[in-house]
């Protein structure tokens, strides 16, 4: 009997799975009682623990085969693989599968349109800042979890709170940069060890594309697999499902496309954990060679690899490296009429790790006024260069000034919030 709960508490299945689980025990025990190597049978194990929830193949096959669009949004549902696998497997299988058709299906039926291929492609439901609302919760969700470092609690709460109130006005939106912002949002938030917030968010919009867009909307089914899983597992499906973004706009829009390149550069720079520092920064020198001389140095698409390769060197502590590359980014901002705002903020985060804190604090402070100049005072990538900011000058020991500049920030993101 003790070997039966042993192998059952082993092997994590179901205690109502008894009489089968032991069949399986004295199939792997009797060799081992012989001097025998004994062998484990997954497959027995797995047939196991299917999920009660499992959707029948041929329920599948019909819905498809009934509809004009056989990988349309609002039909799909991913097959799953007829090789049976442990079940964290069949979840990354089941993601990667939803974002192919979700990518192909959309195009197909016009929700999204590459009308322009030096800018991101449109979605054509909502048009409304749908694209500015994701950079808005990864900015604030980034900056949250440096709040929480700096130990902020409540200035991070409220961060969190307006980041997450754009979810619906995404969901609704369905822009195609969508899933490329959010793993990458998830990546960073694993990375910096926030794995409760990454959750939280998953989970948020799960259940909001659950009421806003239907149960089996791949969107909802996405983070839904997503959020199921052990937090362990996430991060190396993230990063398949980055990865899997950007093929996916390379094959239905072209490689030269904005998206499909920023969906690559996000995933060497920000997600992909697997190739080392060196790789990925020969994968993304090797990108912006390949841009610069297919469409030019001063082409929009080139600059936004340009400014990822710098954001690399910086995060790698490369700092002449990054602070070469912002001068070139604020020469070829002038040049095109754009914002260099970008570039100042590389070079002011560089000088900072070099101790360079005066000059990096004009640099700072200088970057964040374009940027308010530019798109408002309530500008998220701004608010997100305060906290940094702020962050330098409790180092410096400057504690009167930061609470003052905190205090200001916490009432910037008050009127955010109401204002969404």
């Amino acid at each position: 009997k003790w070997m039966y709960k042993k192998r059952i508490r082993q092997w994590g299945v179901r205690k109502n799975k008894r009489c089968q689980m032991r069949a399986i025990a004295r199939k792997t025990k009797q060799p081992g009682d012989q001097g025998k190597p004994t062998r484990i049978d997954y497959k027995d194990v797995v047939h196991y623990r299917k999920r009660k929830e499992e959707v029948r193949t041929d329920d599948i096959i019909a819905q498809r085969s009934e509809s004009k669009f056989p990988e349309a949004v609002d039909c799909f549902i991913s097959l799953p693989s007829p090789t049976v696998m442990l079940v964290p497997m069949a979840i990354a299988e089941r993601i990667l599968v939803s974002i192919r058709d979700y990518y192909k299906g959309s195009f197909e039926t016009g929700t999204w349109l590459a009308t322009d291929p030096r800018g991101s492609c449109e979605t054509t439901k909502v048009k409304d800042n749908s694209l500015a609302h994701l950079y808005a919760l990864r900015e604030q969700s980034m900056a949250a979890c440096m709040l929480f470092a700096n130990n902020y609690f409540q200035a991070a709460g409220q961060n969190l709170i307006s980041a997450t109130s754009a979810i619906e006005s995404i969901l609704l939106a369905e822009h195609p940069m969508t899933l490329t912002c959010l793993f990458v949002l998830v990546a960073h938030m694993f990375q910096q060890r926030r794995h409760e917030i990454a959750l939280s968010i998953l989970r948020q919009f799960s259940a909001l594309a659950q009421i806003r867009l239907g149960d089996r909307h791949p969107l909802r089914c996405i983070c839904g697999w997503l959020a199921s899983m052990h937090p362990s597992q996430i991060l190396t499906v993230i990063v398949r499902c980055s990865e899997s973004t950007g093929d996916n706009f390379r094959d239905l829009v072209g490689p030269m496309n904005w998206s499909t390149l920023v969906s690559r550069q996000e995933f060497l720079h920000e997600v992909d954990d697997e190739h080392d520092m060196g790789d990925k920064t020969f994968l993304l020198q090797e990108l912006l060679r390949k841009c610069e001389a297919t469409l030019g140095s001063l082409d929009v698409r080139t600059c936004e690899i340009r400014l990822s390769l710098a954001f690399h060197y910086m995060k790698n502590q490369h700092h002449a490296e990054a602070v070469k590359l912002g001068l070139i980014i604020i020469s070829h901002a002038q040049y095109l009429g754009m914002s260099a705002a970008e570039g100042l903020w590389i070079i002011a985060n560089s000088q900072c790790a070099m101790n360079e804190t005066c000059s990096a604090e004009v640099y700072l402070r200088v970057a964040v006024d374009l940027r308010m100049a530019e798109w408002g005072p309530h500008d998220d990538r701004a608010r997100h260069w305060l906290v940094i900011l702020d962050g330098w000058l409790v180092r410096q020991g400057q504690l009167s000034t930061a609470a003052a500049r905190l205090l200001k920030y916490n009432e910037m993101n008050r009127n955010v919030t109401r204002l969404r």
